[in-house]
């Protein structure tokens, strides 16, 4: 008679030593939506959890700010709005950028 220990299916197997898993708590993180006047006048349209961050990486011209923005210095924030979730903001970022230039003006104006 084999007196091999029964091996368990994949997936389902136990380990004495290990710990079962624990819930993990998410922070909800509000992303906003932001247009940043660039040297030249024209308009950059983005999304972050933290705009005053992210204006610092489009400033710095490193690899995390956007390549629009390199070279077009001096940025300024002049619209930024709360939009929720990530999906929310994407979408609205889609819907503003869509907009002609004199809307968009509208919108930073309002």
């Amino acid at each position: 008679m084999d007196q091999s220990p029964q091996r368990q299916p994949a997936g389902k197997r136990e380990c004495p030593s290990r710990k079962p898993p624990t819930q993990k708590i998410v922070a909800t993180q509000t992303w906003s939506i932001y247009i940043l006047r660039c040297g030249g006048g024209s308009l950059y349209t983005g999304i972050s959890i933290d705009i005053d961050r992210r204006l610092e990486e489009h400033r710095s011209g490193g690899p995390k700010g956007a390549k629009y923005t390199r070279g077009k210095l001096p940025l300024e924030i002049v619209y930024r709005t709360e939009a929720g979730t990530r999906s929310e903001a994407t979408k609205e970022e889609l819907r503003i950028k869509a907009l002609s230039r004199s809307q968009k003006l509208k919108l930073i104006s309002s």
